[in-house]
Parts: C-alpha cells; structure tokens; sequence
C-alpha cells in the first residue's frame, strides 16, 4: 500500500492521499481474487459453461484428464423420460486420495437447456441452469431433481464435468473427468377412442404424439342433431368439430338426439279426433277419428 510520508511537504494533498491509498487498496482485493482463481481454482464455483460439452474443467486445472468410468456416474435416469415428469437423481463421485470434489452439470436439448435442475443438497447450487458446486464437496453422492420439459423434446443429453481435488493448495494434481448420457423421449403416442352413439357417426380418432391437439368431428344422420362429447380433454364439448388435448390416452363419446316433430290434429263439426303430438324423425304417428 502506498502513503504520503512528507506530511510537512507544501505539495502534501491529504485528500489525493486518502484516494490514493483507497484506489491501491482496491487494486490490491481485486488483484488478491484474480490469484486466488488462478492458484486456487474456482472453488466457489465453476464459470458457466464449463460442463463438458464444449469446455471442462480441464481448462483450468492441471493433473490427469480421464474417462468417468467409475469414478463419476449420474444414477437414476430413466432410459426414456416421459415430458412433465419429476426424477429424482444422484450424481456420484469416487476418487482415492481426494480432499473433495468440484463439478457443472447442464441438460441439453442440443443447444439449448432442457427441463429444470433442482437441488437443496448442501454445497451446491442451480446458477443459470447449471447445476454445480458452491463450496467444496466432500460427499460421494449429491442428490438433485431434474424435471423433464412439458413437451417432447426429442434426445436430452446430461453433460457433466468434475475433478477430484489433489494437492493441498492450488489446481496441480487434480483429476478431472468428463460424462455424457443422453435419455430419448418415451414412446409418447397416445391413443384417442371415438365412439358415436345412436344417430351419427365420427372421426378423428387413432394416435397422436404427447401434447398435441387431436381434430375430432361429430355428423348426425337425417333426422338427428349433434348434442355433445362425453370425455376429458374436450375442447369445446358442445361443438361438433372440436379438438382433445392428448396428454393421455383418451376415450371420447359423440352423443345424438332424435328431432322430433309436432302433429296437430283438428276435428270438423260432428267428430272427435286423437293422436296429435310429438314424434320422432320418422316415426308413424297412430291417429283415430270418432264421429
């Protein structure tokens, strides 16, 4: 640190010396953090975008580069995810003579980041989508969530970076590791069943991909007139050409209502007559006279 020592010197400015010595201080911490990076590694954390896929923590840390093999494994992965589910997953980490480990995890949907991290596990942290650690970790396995995307997103690949800590200080003798696994979408055909009841037929149904919009439509035969669908996912229930939501398999019904029409029957002088009323579309109405 740096002082004005000629207190008695004409050109003594004790105001630049105060800022002097507060510019020379602050150099002095940032100075101090950009070595502590550069010896002592991110021990905090790891700089975004270092899991694996284009960049790891080789970049940073010297010693050994090698496969995962047992040391690193992501275990409780579905083979296939089905879109909107929770799994609750643990990522594990075994390195003889580690003092502790540091890593970044992120699921990719190629580019892009896919699903939601979670995790209360002591140590780490969700920083941007990256899972990874804040402090040293010195357990064997972290456990976290990870929640697949709403939709069907196609393969999604875990990419994972770590390193076994080595030395006492610094990032010499450090073991780093790199890790893939790529999950597919479930089979996500869902099946729609539509069935017409008495009076019309429909169409619409079969297989549709999960989430999707599934067209149905409803036509009466002469004489009958569309009343509604019975089944979950309907759009609009009371129109006959309307969509299911398909989340699920799901099974639809078209209901119909006979028309009906009124015959009015009337007597001339001397008579009686019966039989007038409502009937249905092509019905034989059964009528009498009584002189």
């Amino acid at each position: 640190m740096i002082w004005e020592k000629n207190f008695g010197s004409p050109n003594f400015d004790p105001h630049f010396s105060f800022f002097r010595y507060r510019y020379v201080r602050y150099t002095t911490y940032l100075l101090g953090i950009l070595i502590n990076n550069i010896v002592l590694g991110y021990s905090s954390n790891a700089p975004n975008g270092y899991h694996g896929q284009y960049v790891s923590c080789a970049s940073c840390h010297g010693g050994n580069s090698v496969s995962a093999g047992n040391h690193v494994s992501i275990t409780g992965l579905p083979s296939s995810y089905v879109p909107g589910d929770s799994y609750n997953l643990a990522l594990n980490l075994s390195a003889s003579s580690a003092r502790g480990y540091g890593f970044q995890l992120a699921v990719k949907d190629n580019s892009s980041f896919s699903g939601t991290l979670s995790t209360s596990h002591y140590g780490t942290r969700i920083d941007s989508n990256y899972l990874e650690h804040s402090r040293r970790v010195t357990d064997n396995t972290v456990n976290f969530t990870w929640t697949a995307p709403s939709n069907n997103s196609g393969d999604i690949t875990f990419y994972l970076s770590a390193l076994a800590t080595g030395g006492s200080t610094g990032t010499s003798g450090d073991t780093t590791y790199l890790l893939q696994e790529t999950i597919q979408a479930s089979n996500t055909e869902k099946t729609l069943s539509l069935t017409a009841g008495t009076g019309g037929s429909v169409s619409g149904g079969g297989s549709y991909g999960y989430g999707t919009s599934a067209s149905i439509s409803a036509s009466p035969n002469t004489g009958y007139t569309f009343s509604g669908w019975i089944g979950d996912g309907v759009t609009d229930a009371s129109a006959a050409s309307t969509t299911v939501s398909m989340t699920t398999d799901r099974s639809v019904s078209a209901s119909f209502s006979l028309n009906s029409h009124a015959l009015s029957l009337t007597a001339g002088t001397g008579g009686s007559v019966s039989g007038g009323g409502s009937y249905g579309y092509g019905t034989s109405a059964t009528i009498s006279a009584t002189p």
